[in-house]
Parts: structure tokens; C-alpha cells; sequence
């Protein structure tokens, strides 16, 4: 499974905004040839395949690449993807297998000794079966984590919600409610099925509870309610009763004239006693005197005053029953206001009721004051009531009820509201006294009632988590018996003497000395120089040492070359010639049979060297030309870097086909300084913060032919040449401020840069002109035949 591009680098290090062009960068190959100069990007390109190799789940910036079969792995899946095994050497495979400190051992190698065989075909497939059990535990432990911090989450919302619903001024129980509490209470009722959330009303009780603040206790209204059923039989009894005495008809007929009569006879009387009308001043006759005693006898007037003292205890219990007054239902709990205003409206309505019935009696007995001497009822009385003096006029018909009802409604009319009324009193007094339990009460059914509204949310994700739990514990044990099995079988395959042979006969043959050797030590290997642990290894030492040690790693067991990516970042950093080809023999021959193949490298003999063995590999008919971009085996490509704004940027292209076509690095310089003389007016040329480097390169190449006694010292050159001073100048400051001697560094860009450059080049083909007119013609002749060519570089895009 190759990887076929890389189709996005984003904000890593160099690579600003790196995407592959959808036309003109043909994919990568089985053997990739990456050609770069220090600072375009190269190092940066080898630890992004390192980074792929140790598959580190953060990541610097963002990239996406395709692999053969469609698949993509991005930054966001690169712990949890699939990738072939990738195996890079860098600079930091340097300073990873060289030590300098006794005893410090390099990782083994391992390789199949030769009667293993059968042994290590169990091993492959154990692996296999490895792969697959380990992708099972990481997408289990992956999602199981997941669940649990949904659950986390779920558990510290509700918990939240709770705390912010029950907390209380002062401190409470509540106040720090959280996730555990959540999650303990929500335990706690799983195993009851039968628990179900509070009705409306009870839970509309505790939120009313939770709301209230403490309040005082209240003194309770005292009512003596008149026992109505006995009063009733004595109007009654009264009003039916008659007065034994000689009854004068005129008046017996007219009651009012009686009672004026009754009044004036008693004025006659005692202390007043008179013979002569007080009214009239006539003698009252003695047969009058004595029929008026007659009918105002004794019995008369004892009646009079049992009706009189009847009638005051009427409207006693009249005005007592208007009187009372029960509390107002704010000095009461919340929750007993409504009850409570129910039963003081309905005794509000029992009292006026009441008032009435008794008012209807006092009149009865006035009545009954008036006419003694008839028999009366008092249903007459409640028939003429008016309706216009009750509170409501659907009260007849109730006070008939009333009156003629038995024991247990006369009894307990008005008393019953009265008493409910003070009932709620009481439960409000005995709540001030419970007011701390209570609260607290409503509270614990609140907290509870919450988590039983959302304990089947609670119990899914309960059960969602038991399940991948399980699934993590059961594919951990075949992991690690897999493994136990794998690194048992290994132990019978090993055999680091052989390797560690091998790798000092090919240090001796890589460095032309045998003073350094590999010694296998326990599960690894010790460098030793002269039988001593070697110390202060020299840049090519350590280079040669390391780039072996990866080498031979290759054939390590844990690496199956065949399928596998093998990265080789600039191996020959700090050799001689003689090892630089000794570096590049070992390499082919310990590469070629790998899956693909990138080598990158800023160095040209080691670029040449390579790019033959990659035409070789190609095999192209020489009719076919250098049009790189239909290669079928082999990808040729060059880092270019450029600024667009104040840094700089690096992107992957086309290597340029001069690079391709000749066995030198000076065509290419040449047509760089060609292509951008060219360029007048374009402030975004590419490559322009490369120009000085490269036009100084390429005086330093004609130069070198044209005066090799001063090799190295262009400005001592120049000064040989007669051509234009001014020109002369411009060419040393440009070449000498902005160079670097190729390195290209990370310095905010001189924009003067751009604008001069186009004429400083012009001066620089000038200047080549004047050394050898022959030579300047032979190359433009060169670059025009190959600009007839087309453009393979069209449509890449920068990063």
C-alpha cells in the first residue's frame, strides 16, 4: 500500500500551504528522487515521514495523503490509521543510534536464522492476527473512552442542574452537589424497578417548599360557635307557644297599638301610679283598668321578657359570628396559602349564612314579641326573606335546608370552615417548628426525583460502557497472548552474534579501518574503538555508523522490506568521495527490493548517482526524451522554495529536466539565471530569494575553470575581469548579502530582492558572456531547445 501523494501540508515548519496540483506532478512511484538545496525543505519532508513512521497522535499542523486503493490518513486519524511500515533515516537516525556514553546499547537486530523457517511463518501470521486484535483494542478503547466522557458529561450536566435547583444561602446539603453524587444516587435506584418520578402536585408541594424562607409561628383565632340546633328548637318552641290571659281582640288584632298600650300601663304603674290618662288627662275607667291587667297579665309579662331574652341572645351570637377574624394567608408557608384561603373564603360565606339565619330569628322573635297571642312558625319568616339581603340568592334554599335539617348539618354550620381554617394554622405552627427537616425532605425528593427522570439515559450509557468494556477486556487477552506467543517464538530465532559480524565487516569496508567493531551485549550491540567504548566519533564516523546500523535494520524481523517504505534523507553528510560511493553501493543493495523508495538529497554526486540508478531501473528508450512526468517506475522531483509575503515557503515540484538531461548541476544554475532575467516586472517570480545563491553558484563554476588559482574567492575574480564596474559591484553585493553560501535561512525577506533581481541576472549572463562568448551561446542554444518542450511544471501549486 503505497503512498501516492501527499495532498495537503499545512502550517509544518517550511511547508507554509503545501497541495499537490491537480495536473503537472504526476504521483509518487516505487522509487522516488527528491532534489533539494539546503533550506528548501528537504529535512523538513524526512521528519514528516518519521512522523508517519511513529504514527504520533499529535501533530504539527495539518496534512492529508492518499495511499494506493483510495485510502486517505489525515493529522486527526494518524494514531488510529492503517499504514504500511515506514522506516526513515535522517539526520535524527543520527543522534538516535550513535552513543557516545559505555554500556549505551543500540535497539537489536534481529533476522531468521536459517532452520526457522516454518517458525517464522507462525510468527507472520500470529502478527496478522496480532494486527487485527490490537486495531480492535484501539477502536474499542477509543470509543469506550468516548463513552465515558459522554457519560462524564451527561453525569456533571444533570448534576449541575440539581445544584443550581437546590442550593441555598448559608450552606446546604446540595451546594456542592456533583457528578459522583449524580452517579451514586442514579446506582442506587438501577436495581429498583419499580421507582418512578413524583406526580405533578407532590413535586409542585417540594418546589414550593424549597422556595420558602423561614416564618414565625401564628396565634390561632378562639370562636365560640352557638350550639344552632338547640337555639333552633327554642325559637321554635317559643314562637309556637301562646300567653294565658283576657284577650282584648282590638289589641290582639293590632300589634303596634298593644305595645304602645303594654308601654302606657306601665306608666300608670309603681312609682307613677295614676287614676287620670297621662295622655289624654282623663279618669281611666276601673272596668278599663281591668280588662287592660287582663290582657297584660303576669304571664304576659313573663313571656315578654323570655322573648326579650331570647332575641338578645340572637343578636349576641349575631354580632359575634360578623366579628371574627382569622390571619391574613401571607403570614402563612407558601404552601398552605392556597387550602388555607379556600377555607376562609368558605367560612367568610358560613359566617354571613350564619348572620342571616340569625337575623332571620331575631325577627321571627320580634314578631313573636308583638303578637303573643298567636301561634307562629318560622318558615313564614324565611319565605318573605329578601333576596336582595343575602349575599347571594341561591342561599334561600340552603337556609331552608339548614332549618329544617337534622343534628348533623345545624350543628356544624360555620364551626366546620372555621375549625378547617384553623386547622392550616396549626400545620403552619408545627411546619415553623419542622421547618429545617422539611426542607431538607423536599429537597432529597427533588435531587431524587431528578435523577429518576433521566435514570434511563443513565442506564443506556451504563450498559453501552459494560459492553465495550468487555469487548476491550476480551481483545486485550488475546493481545497479550498473541504477544507472549510472538516474543516467545522470536527468542528461539535470534541470533545477534551473526549481525553484529556482519555489521563491523561492513564498517570496515565503509570507512577503510578496522578500529571499530560491533559487539553483541545482552539484547543489543556496543560500539567499541581499540576495545574500548568508542567516544568523540568523528561526523563521518557517526553518519557511517548510523546509516549501516539502519541498513542492517532493514532486514530486521519486525520490518518486512517487501511491503515496506524506506525514507533516506541525505546519507553522506561529512564523507569523503571514496565513502560516498561506498554509502550509495550499500543502500542499493539494501533497498532496491523494498514496496517504495524515497531518497532525498541537497548533495549533487550523490543526486547523479542515484538518478542513473533510477533510469537504469526505467529502462526508457532514448526517443522518449526527459518528460519526467510520464515515468512509470520512477518519480523525479525538486524542492523549490519562494516568498510571497515575509517568510518563505516550500513546495514539491517537477525536478527540472536540465537536472534530469546533463551530469551536472551547472545547466541548471544556468537556466535559473536565464529564466529570471526574463522576468522583468514580476514581483512574485519564483525562486527569486534563491537567485543570489544560485547566480553566485554558477560564477563560481565558469570561474573555477576560467581561474583555478583563485578558487573559493569570487570578489578576488571579479577583480581579474575587465567588464563594467558598476555592474561588477552590483553582482558582489547581491551575490555576497543574500547568498549565504547556501544557506538559506529564515530572515524576514528583502523586497529590493525581488525588484533588483531580474537586472542583477542580466549582468550575471553578461559577465559569462564576457568570460566565454562559445560557451554563453552553447547554452542558450541548450535552454531554447529545452524551453521547445513543454512546460511539465504547469498547474503546481505553491505551499
Amino acid at each position: 500500500m503505497p503512498i501516492t501523494r501527499i495532498q495537503k501540508l499545512k502550517d509544518y515548519r517550511i511547508f507554509r500551504d503545501f497541495s499537490w496540483p491537480k495536473n503537472g506532478l504526476p504521483d509518487f512511484k516505487k522509487f522516488n528522487l527528491i532534489y533539494g538545496w539546503n533550506g528548501t525543505g528537504k529535512t523538513s519532508l524526512s521528519n514528516f515521514f518519521r512522523q508517519l513512521q511513529e504514527k504520533k497522535s499529535t501533530f504539527e499542523g495539518e496534512f492529508s495523503i492518499a495511499l494506493d486503493g483510495d485510502h486517505t490518513v489525515t493529522h486527526a486519524n494518524l494514531a488510529e490509521a492503517v499504514l504500511p511500515q515506514i522506516r526513515v533515516f535522517n539526520r535524527d537516525s543520527v543522534k538516535a543510534s550513535v552513543f557516545e556514553v559505555p554500556d549505551q546499547t543500540l535497539p537489536p537486530v534481529y533476522y531468521l536464522g536459517e532452520d526457522s523457517a516454518e517458525t517464522q511463518k507462525k510468527i507472520e501470521a500470529l502478527k496478522v492476527q496480532l494486527e487485527e486484535v490490537s486495531q480492535s483494542v484501539r477502536t474499542s478503547s477509543s470509543r469506550l473512552e468516548r463513552r465515558r466522557g459522554e457519560l462524564e458529561a451527561f453525569c456533571t450536566e444533570k448534576a449541575r442542574n440539581i445544584k443550581n435547583l437546590l442550593t441555598v444561602s448559608g450552606g446546604g446539603p446540595y451546594n456542592n452537589y456533583n457528578a459522583g453524587n449524580f452517579k451514586a444516587t442514579a446506582d442506587s435506584l438501577l436495581a429498583d424497578s419499580s421507582v418512578k418520578p413524583i406526580d405533578a402536585a407532590t413535586k409542585s408541594g417540594y418546589l414550593a417548599i424549597r422556595a420558602s424562607v423561614p416564618m414565625g409561628k401564628i396565634d390561632k383565632p378562639v370562636a365560640h360557635y352557638p350550639d344552632f340546633i338547640h337555639l333552633k328548637q327554642k325559637v321554635e318552641e317559643l314562637l309556637g307557644r301562646s300567653v294565658v290571659s283576657t284577650v282584648l281582640d282590638e289589641l290582639s288584632d293590632q300589634p303596634d297599638v298593644a305595645h304602645w298600650v303594654s308601654e302606657g300601663l306601665g306608666l300608670h304603674k309603681g312609682e307613677n301610679e295614676s287614676k287620670h290618662c297621662r295622655f289624654c288627662g282623663e279618669q281611666i275607667p276601673t272596668e278599663r283598668l281591668a280588662k287592660l291587667e287582663g290582657h297584660f297579665n303576669k304571664a304576659y309579662s313573663d313571656f315578654q321578657t323570655e322573648i326579650e331574652s331570647l332575641a338578645r341572645t340572637v343578636a349576641s351570637h349575631q354580632q359575634f359570628v360578623g366579628a371574627i377574624k382569622l390571619p391574613v394567608k401571607d403570614l402563612l408557608y407558601p404552601n398552605f396559602r392556597e387550602a388555607y384561603s379556600k377555607a376562609v373564603q368558605k367560612c367568610a360565606m358560613q359566617a354571613g349564612l350564619v348572620t342571616q339565619y340569625l337575623a332571620v330569628m331575631g325577627k321571627a322573635l320580634a314578631a313573636k314579641r308583638d303578637t303573643p297571642f298567636k301561634r307562629l312558625t318560622i318558615d313564614p319568616f324565611l319565605s318573605e326573606y329578601s333576596v336582595r339581603d343575602t349575599p347571594d340568592g341561591g342561599w334561600m334554599t340552603l337556609l331552608k335546608v339548614i332549618a329544617t335539617a337534622g343534628t348533623a348539618i345545624g350543628a356544624t354550620i360555620g364551626k366546620s370552615a372555621f375549625e378547617k381554617a384553623c386547622h392550616y394554622i396549626d400545620e403552619h405552627n408545627t411546619y415553623s417548628d419542622q421547618y429545617d427537616k422539611k426542607v431538607l425532605n423536599a429537597q432529597h425528593a427533588l435531587a431524587r426525583d431528578a435523577v429518576v427522570e433521566n435514570l434511563e439515559d443513565y442506564r443506556a450509557k451504563k450498559e453501552a460502557i459494560a459492553g465495550l468494556r468487555s469487548a476491550v477486556e476480551t481483545s486485550t487477552t488475546l493481545q497479550r497472548g498473541y504477544g507472549d506467543e510472538i516474543q516467545a517464538l522470536e527468542r528461539t530465532i535470534r541470533h545477534h552474534q551473526p549481525a553484529a559480524e556482519e555489521l563491523t565487516k561492513d564498517m570496515q569496508s565503509y570507512l577503510g579501518r578496522d578500529e571499530l567493531k560491533f559487539e553483541a551485549k545482552d539484547n543489543g550491540y556496543r560500539i567499541t574503538r581499540n576495545g574500548m567504548a568508542a567516544m568523540h566519533l568523528s561526523e563521518g564516523e557517526r553518519t557511517a555508523i548510523a546509516f549501516m546500523y539502519f541498513l542492517k535494520s532493514l532486514r530486521d524481523t519486525g520490518f518486512d522490506l517487501k511491503t515496506g517504505i524506506v525514507v533516506i534523507d541525505d546519507p553522506v553528510s561529512s564523507l569523503d568521495a571514496n565513502s560516498l560511493y561506498c554509502a550509495f553501493g550499500f543502500m542499493k543493495s539494501r533497498i532496491q527490493d523494498a514496496a517504495q523508495i524515497f531518497v532525498l538529497t541537497h548533495n549533487f554526486t550523490f543526486f547523479r548517482q542515484v538518478k542513473n540508478w533510477f533510469d537504469h531501473v526505467e529502462k526508457r528508450p532514448k526517443n522518449k526524451g526527459h518528460d519526467l512526468s510520464d515515468f512509470k517506475k520512477v518519480g523525479f522531483y525538486m524542492l523549490r522554495d519562494e516568498s510571497n509575503t515575509d517568510k518563505r515557503s516550500a513546495k514539491l515540484t517537477l525536478l527540472d529536466p536540465l537536472l534530469h538531461q546533463f551530469e551536472s548541476e551547472y545547466h541548471h544554475l544556468f537556466h535559473m539565471v536565464l529564466t529570471a532575467s526574463k522576468s522583468e516586472g514580476d514581483t512574485r517570480m519564483e525562486g527569486a530569494y534563491a537567485l543570489p545563491n544560485s547566480s553566485r553558484r554558477l560564477l563560481e563554476a565558469i570561474f573555477a575553470f576560467k581561474q583555478p588559482g583563485k578558487a573559493g574567492d569570487l570578489f578576488q575574480q571579479l577583480r581579474e575581469i575587465e567588464f563594467d564596474e558598476a555592474k561588477k559591484a552590483r553582482i558582489i553585493r547581491f551575490t555576497n548579502t543574500y547568498s549565504h553560501h547556501g544557506l538559506i535561512s529564515e530572515q524576514t525577506h528583502d523586497l529590493s530582492v525581488l525588484s533588483e533581481a531580474p537586472h542583477v541576472m542580466r549582468d550575471v549572463l553578461e559577465l559569462v558572456e564576457t568570460l566565454d562568448a562559445e560557451h554563453f551561446k552553447a547554452m542558450l542554444e541548450l535552454c531554447e531547445q529545452q524551453a521547445a518542450t513543454p512546460n511539465t511544471e504547469n498547474g503546481q501549486v505553491a505551499g
